[in-house]
């Protein structure tokens, strides 16, 4: 459970860093489907689906990721949720 700190994982030498884990659920899943070309990385020429969070989860102790909230999501470099849906044209 996230928000249990003190708990210890229940199989220790199966646990990832949290870089780790971002790697696998991004870059990772894009090379499993054969889109890594296209898909899971932030680079020019990819789709750019992305969420922006409240907060680094690279910075924040793990007990406190679970406490992160979305911002902005976009979806092919489009606002699809967020105050980016109603912020005016600029």
């Amino acid at each position: 459970d996230p928000g249990e700190a003190a708990q210890p994982p229940m199989l220790p030498a199966q646990t990832i860093s949290v870089p780790a884990l971002i790697r696998a659920r991004t870059l990772g899943a894009a090379y499993q489907l054969y889109s890594e070309r296209r898909l899971g990385s932030l680079e020019p020429g990819k789709q750019a689906d992305l969420v922006v969070l409240d907060r680094n989860v690279l910075k924040v102790p793990v007990a406190q990721i679970d406490k992160t909230r979305v911002l902005e999501t976009l979806f092919e470099g489009r606002p699809v949720a967020g105050s980016l849906m109603t912020a005016p044209a600029h």
